[in-house]
């Protein structure tokens, strides 16, 4: 049994499984996305691992060497309730997943799975719930809540003196954070308008080894989008603006003339200007077409991206991207990470 014994962010995970590799693989992983991390290799193992430390987050394979994993599910949930159950099997039929997920678990996944599949499992909210109304035609309202982990990190900082120099010691963790989003509109053959409003309020972490911590104020975003369909082109324009959401340190080493280690928005406000064209020539390639402006006045940037992505009737595709940033030289400002970044990109895909 190993266990990760840095502190590195708020969740924590339990691996049961009997392969290193699997075990090794996985825990590099959730390692990267800043969970505390522990593995055994049975079922026993992971059920005294269970009693004596509560997990957010539990993989599970199926074909242990004391059982199967999915014969233990109802008896783990029955007693960790809060632990979300990941069944993981090489097996990946309709019936395995009926049976998991009848018996209690969460999340199912296939082996061997990506680096993507796993990073969708953390981000996924611990509870949300939603409401709808309308079709696809006419007018339309969402509503939804989410309590989940930020997809940003909280950096926390400590300086030491190391002869005549200072090593500053930095601390990453996740946090969560409470979601209420709404959106309402009209859609209709030519297109639609939509007002859309997300209000996020996130839990400030407890760092236990950092002088210098983030505090994270609630933040309200709001904007419209109209679109416009005419034959193969679709025309949309979308503003948004945000509230709140700023961040400031607290410690001995912050100064509030400089910006935080952590930030929650690459930019606050922004006019998107989109053209997108979609035409199939020869009825053997189709070619997807997409011009995007982006402005923000408050943040001091321009943005121009073109992409352009030719499908064959076959398994060849063929893709360009260029991108091209304008930003103002002040480093209080995000997107100043961007100067001088301008971006061609070519590439060429073979779908098996």
């Amino acid at each position: 049994m190993t266990t990760d014994q840095e502190k590195m962010g708020t969740l924590t995970a339990l691996i049961i499984d009997d392969e290193t590799d699997i075990c090794f693989l996985l825990s590099n992983i959730l390692r990267n996305s800043n969970l505390n991390v522990q593995y055994v290799n049975s079922i026993k193992e992971g059920k005294s691992a269970l009693k004596k430390n509560e997990h957010n987050l539990l993989f599970l394979d199926n074909h242990l060497p004391d059982g199967f994993g999915i014969d233990s599910i109802h008896s783990i949930k029955k007693e960790h309730a809060a632990t979300k159950i990941v069944m993981m099997t090489a097996h990946d039929t309709p019936e395995d997943r009926k049976k998991a997920l009848s018996e209690g678990a969460d999340i199912f996944i296939g082996k061997p799975f990506s680096t993507v599949e796993i990073k969708n499992v953390i981000n996924r909210p611990l509870l949300s719930a939603q409401f709808r109304y309308g079709k696809s035609t006419g007018f339309f309202s969402q509503i939804s809540a989410a309590y989940k982990p930020s997809h940003q990190l909280a950096l926390g900082y400590s300086g030491v003196f190391v002869t005549n120099r200072v090593k500053i010691n930095i601390t990453p963790m996740v946090y969560n954070e409470k979601v209420l989003a709404s959106d309402f509109g009209y859609r209709t053959d030519w297109g639609g308008l939509q007002l859309s409003v997300l209000h996020t309020k996130p839990e400030n972490p407890k760092f236990d080894n950092s002088a210098n911590v983030p505090v994270f104020e609630d933040s309200t975003a709001w904007g419209p989008r109209l679109t416009y369909n005419l034959n193969t082109f679709v025309f949309s324009a979308v503003f948004f603006d945000t509230y709140g959401g700023l961040v400031h340190e607290v410690g001995p080493d912050t100064s509030p003339n400089r910006r935080s280690l952590s930030q929650r928005f690459l930019y606050r406000q922004a006019l998107q200007l989109q053209i997108k064209y979609s035409e199939i020539f020869l009825k053997k390639m189709k070619l997807d077409t997409q011009f995007e402006y982006t402005y923000s006045e408050l943040d001091q940037f321009t943005q121009i991206s073109f992409k352009n992505k030719l499908n064959l009737d076959g398994p060849w595709a063929f893709s360009s991207d260029v991108v091209l940033i304008e930003s103002a030289d002040d480093s209080n400002v995000n997107m100043n990470v961007y100067r001088n970044l301008d971006q061609f990109w070519i590439g060429v895909s073979y779908d098996i």
